[in-house]
């Protein structure tokens, strides 16, 4: 019997077999979620299995970075508690918070979420993870806020799980806060729990409101110093249009109408800054700083500007004697390894190739101490009687989490800035790595680039979205122009629809501005013959005082 039962058998099987080959079962989609071994309900287990959850920012979604997020690292099976080997991936925009709904209450022990960081891939661990927990949804309750262990700059791929213990608390919501620099890898997400554990009587603070209330920089806040509208002033490279005379500044600290008469105040604030390709050597450095005190050029061209504008302003109203003034600190790149000799017998190296990573920093700290205070000693040396200096400026536009004690280099820098009664500032690129931390790296005031006129594929949006996180993060906000407005009215349209955007977005009068304008591109705007071109300089008066009304994009 058996062989003819084995017979039947394969017979079945096989008609089994061509069955299956002419209608093969219809695909199903599912999200696979890691096995959870069996636990007793009364002994704390992984309640987050069959969880879910949502993911926002403060920030308002940029379309641009959603879109290479999600391409290239797509949600894998299972999502934020997945432990496979695919990570879930998150791109700038300011932070994310992830709101994950247990279904039901639980009486909760613990939660953890895993974090890799890449620092050559711009993968980086968040400085720190807020864990909260609700019973509602609404009414939240802060557990804890848990710090990375890792240093930022450590090289390699490294991995690292944030945990916090939860003394026993029934919730159904857990939310997790952390801040995005650039990229942000995770997964492993875990709540652990029961619903059969016994609550303790443990009551946990109510999270706490926004250290401050959101709204862009403001003038009248105590951090901006009296700062209202600042102009980029790059020197001390280019020839004549890096060389700044009395009739340059003419028109940038005073507003000329259209018959050359005084009729206004211009900018309040100047920022001294270098052209960055002949900065790499001590001799660079000293040369840019000579450049700042020539006579009759850059900071005394402006001084003898002032007092000259001083009367015609008096006339008309304007008490303003002095403007303000932001010095630079030239950047010292790690990549630099022949700086030149600084109270050393050899030449300096700022890179970590050879020497290490503390002795590269150490050297570029030197580098920073020298250019202070030998700035500020000439500053004071010079008596400029129209100069009011409030401040030094970091001249890099991100933070290079990728060079060593980059960190550390850029709070000792803010430590020597603070030591001499001044403001730190810093223009960091449209969701630059550092934005987020870079008030608790030291930077008292921070102007943000949208970048959306040097970038042609971007629409107005960008200046909406760019406003919105100066708004959610109390930043100023950098107005952009390029050599175009001098000869294309498609160029000036493009500055106007920046305009219009930030003035839609509630950022005009109210907010601290910044406003680059290459190499005296206002200037020669304030000077031109040509209405369309001297336009440019019409508008941006108005935007800076408020004036600008108009809330229409020109060709849409």
């Amino acid at each position: 019997m058996k062989p003819i039962r084995r017979l039947i058998g394969l017979m079945i099987l096989s008609l089994c077999t061509v069955f299956m080959m002419i209608f093969p079962p219809a695909k199903q989609a599912f999200s696979a979620a890691p096995v959870t071994p069996l636990t007793p309900l009364n002994q704390p287990y992984d309640v987050a299995q069959q969880a879910t959850y949502t993911v926002s920012s403060t920030d308002k979604t940029d379309t641009f970075y959603h879109q290479i997020e999600t391409k290239t690292y797509p949600t894998p099976p299972g999502g934020l508690m997945s432990d496979g080997p695919k990570w879930n991936g998150f791109l700038r925009q300011l932070n994310r918070t992830v709101v994950v709904n247990l279904g039901q209450p639980y009486t909760l022990t613990s939660a953890s979420i895993d974090f890799l960081e890449e620092t050559t891939r711009g993968i980086l661990f968040p400085t720190h993870v807020q864990f909260l927990i609700s019973q509602n949804g609404t009414q939240w309750f802060t557990v804890n806020d848990v710090k990375s262990n890792i240093p930022l700059y450590y090289s390699g791929t490294l991995t690292q799980t944030f945990s916090t213990p939860i003394p026993h608390i029934t919730a159904q919501y857990v939310k997790l806060v952390f801040p995005v620099d650039v990229w942000v890898l995770a997964k492993n997400l875990q709540v652990y729990g029961s619903p059969l554990l016994t609550p303790s009587l443990a009551q946990l603070p109510i999270a706490p409101p926004k250290p401050f209330a959101p709204g862009t920089l403001s003038p009248s806040s105590k951090i901006a110093d009296g700062i209202s509208n600042a102009l980029l002033v790059y020197s001390g490279a280019n020839g004549q249009e890096g060389t700044w005379t009395p009739s340059d500044f003419d028109p940038m600290v005073a507003y000329h109408s259209g018959n050359n008469q005084i009729s206004g105040k211009m900018f309040d604030t100047f920022l001294f800054l270098p052209y960055g390709s002949s900065l790499t050597t001590i001799y660079g450095w000293e040369n840019y700083m000579n450049s700042l005190f020539t006579p009759n050029q850059q900071l005394d061209a402006l001084n003898q500007t002032v007092g000259a504008d001083e009367s015609g302003l008096a006339s008309i109203g304007v008490n303003e004697p002095t403007v303000n003034v932001i010095l630079a600190i030239p950047y010292p790149n790690a990549s630099i390894t022949n700086f030149g000799k600084l109270w050393s017998s050899s030449s300096l190296s700022f890179s970590s190739n050879g020497q290490g990573t503390y002795v590269a920093y150490q050297n570029r700290l030197r580098a920073i101490e020298f250019y202070i205070n030998s700035v500020l000693a000439r500053f004071r040396e010079a008596h400029y009687a129209h100069l009011r200096l409030v401040g030094l400026y970091w001249d890099a536009e991100s933070v290079s989490y990728a060079s060593p004690n980059e960190v550390n280099l850029i709070e000792q820098a803010a430590n020597l800035t603070h030591k001499n009664k001044l403001n730190f500032f810093w223009i960091p690129t449209y969701n630059a790595s550092g934005l987020v931390s870079g008030s608790s790296y030291g930077f008292d005031d921070i102007i943000l680039q949208s970048n959306y006129y040097e970038t042609p594929s971007l629409t107005p949006q960008r200046m909406v979205t760019a406003a919105n996180e100066a708004f959610q993060l109390n930043l100023g906000l950098e107005l952009e122009m390029g050599n175009g407005i001098l000869t294309s009215q498609t160029a000036r349209d493009r500055y106007y629809n920046e305009l219009v955007a930030a003035f839609n977005s509630n950022a005009e009068g109210n907010t601290v501005h910044a406003v680059y304008a290459g190499s005296k591109l206002l200037v020669q705007a304030a000077q031109s013959t040509d209405p369309a071109v001297r336009n440019v300089y019409v508008e941006t008066y108005d935007f800076l005082i408020g004036q600008f009304t108009n809330s229409t994009y020109i060709n849409g």
